[in-house]
């Protein structure tokens, strides 16, 4: 454990070295002022019925905050490819591996301080909508938190997907892969494709992690139109499953992989 504590240190402060985290926060701040002016100009320009205000600001708040899901996927799609390709590139990584350390520990670092900074930017706008309907006179209801949950676990799942790709192949690689097989994935489930052409998708859509598939169920959640709490778990422990076994096969695959420097 006190290794795993030094090593995590350690990679936030590569992360804070490499400018993640500076240029993550001055995004995170910039489009945190755009969700509070949206929020602002939707609530202003309807009508508010009286003692429903905490509610009409939480709903607001959610549906303009489409950029900042955005902006978490690709910070969890970077973040993922260079757990391990930035001290792999600079040669440091070799150094950290001759000490005795398990390879699984050095990757487990990285991804936990990697998740560290992304759900502080997940809590940044999650916490100031619940501070905000709070301020407004709303209530928080069971639902409302486990859809904040699973928003939450869904940028750690595709946070954990990149690292997995990328704890085998390049940083360039593993958003390449990653992209296409989520691409591709979702697209099994169009409906304006002709099902032939779905055919050869459909085995991959089934063993591809796709967040995003339960996103309207999330979303109409934290807006307040549905408090299906059977629905919202299922989509957490789905997440969560993903996540964690992901996690695990990074490890193992880390483990395996084969690493020498450059002469």
């Amino acid at each position: 454990m006190l290794q795993l504590r030094v090593l995590v240190r350690r990679n936030l402060a590569r992360l804070a070295g490499n400018r993640s985290i500076a240029v993550g926060a001055a995004i995170c701040v910039l489009l945190l002022a755009l969700l509070a002016l949206g929020t602002y100009m939707r609530v202003e320009s309807a009508t508010v019925p009286e003692g429903a205000l905490g509610g009409a600001v939480r709903s607001a708040a959610w549906q303009v905050s489409g950029s900042f899901d955005t902006f978490l996927v690709i910070m969890g799609i970077v973040l993922g490819s260079l757990i391990v390709s930035d001290d792999l590139k600079s040669g440091t990584l070799y150094g950290i591996l001759a000490r005795p350390v398990a390879r699984s520990i050095v990757f487990l670092s990285g991804w936990l301080a990697a998740a560290l900074l992304l759900l502080t930017f997940d809590a940044a706008r999650s916490g100031g909508i619940v501070l905000a309907t709070v301020l407004a006179g709303g209530g928080l209801e069971l639902a409302y938190l486990l859809g904040v949950v699973a928003k939450a676990s869904g940028s750690l799942l595709y946070l954990t997907l990149f690292a997995a790709i990328a704890s085998r192949l390049s940083a360039g690689s593993a958003v390449a892969i990653g992209l296409i097989g989520t691409i591709a994935a979702s697209l099994a489930f169009n409906q304006r494709i002709p099902f032939s052409a779905r055919i050869p998708l459909t085995g991959l859509a089934f063993v591809w992690p796709l967040p995003f598939l339960q996103e309207d169920v999330v979303t109409q959640t934290l807006v307040g139109g549905s408090h299906d709490i059977a629905a919202l778990a299922e989509i957490i422990a789905y997440r969560t499953g993903w996540t964690v076994l992901l996690l695990a096969a990074a490890c193992w695959l880390f483990e395996r992989r084969e690493m020498a420097p450059r002469i």
